[in-house]
């Protein structure tokens, strides 16, 4: 996204995302937490994520907040 300026972007995984499972929810560096401030500002991801080929589909997107994004 920041190589070609894009401002949206889709992203498939095949496994949970860290920090949405019971067991690592209250770890404080899960990607849940800090995709959004890598991101840059206002930017928009949709994450989609299937455990079983694909059969169902989870997703959420995650907008830009650019905290960590140095220039």
């Amino acid at each position: 996204m920041r190589r070609t300026g894009s401002t949206e972007s889709d992203l498939a995984i095949d496994n949970t995302v860290c920090g949405t499972n019971d067991r690592d929810r209250s770890y404080p560096w899960t990607c849940d937490k800090i995709l959004p401030t890598i991101l840059a500002r206002g930017s928009r991801m949709r994450v989609w994520v299937t455990r079983d080929g694909g059969a169902t589909w989870w997703h959420r997107v995650c907008v830009g907040t650019g905290e960590r994004v140095t220039q």
